[in-house]
């Protein structure tokens, strides 16, 4: 019964309650499910550090080595975690068809933004092939030193 079908003055307390039915979420979240997500984004960032510093992918310590063995399940499980949240959906949806608008929007939005804010966000220009013309010129900055220290070492 809600506040509009009572009979008589609505108390703050009967309010109150409603408000409080109105606010609660409709369908729960699986904990275990944003768990194993939070894990593989931690290890995700990890590697990728590793990455932007410079050590190779084998690496000259055992730390980062393990490191990059560990992010190895990291794609699987992006994958997985993208399978388990389109059946939930669709599971939610009730519908197969409807499921299939959904993916195929949410995939070409993607594909929108890469090709639009994300690359003027990573190259600060709207040009296509400036990074290509410039790595053919020699224009962009040298590797960084770790790695140049590490090709030199490996090469001794």
């Amino acid at each position: 019964m809600t506040a509009a079908t009572r009979s008589g003055p609505v108390s703050a307390t009967a309010a109150d309650d409603d408000r409080n039915q109105s606010s609660a979420p409709t369908a729960g979240r699986i904990a275990a499910i944003d768990v194993v997500r939070g894990a593989v984004m931690i290890l995700m960032a990890i590697d990728h550090v590793r990455v932007f510093s410079g050590l190779p992918a084998g690496g000259p310590t055992p730390g980062i080595f393990l490191t990059r063995w560990v992010t190895h399940f990291v794609a699987p499980a992006f994958i997985f975690l993208a399978g388990t949240s389109a059946f939930l959906h669709g599971r939610k949806l009730g519908d197969t068809g409807a499921l299939a608008r959904f993916l195929l929007t949410r995939g070409l939005w993607l594909v929108f933004l890469e090709l639009t804010v994300l690359r003027v966000a990573w190259t600060f220009t709207a040009k296509c092939a400036k990074g290509a013309k410039e790595n053919q010129k020699g224009t962009l900055p040298p590797e960084s030193a770790v790695a140049a220290d590490l090709r030199k070492s490996a090469a001794t």
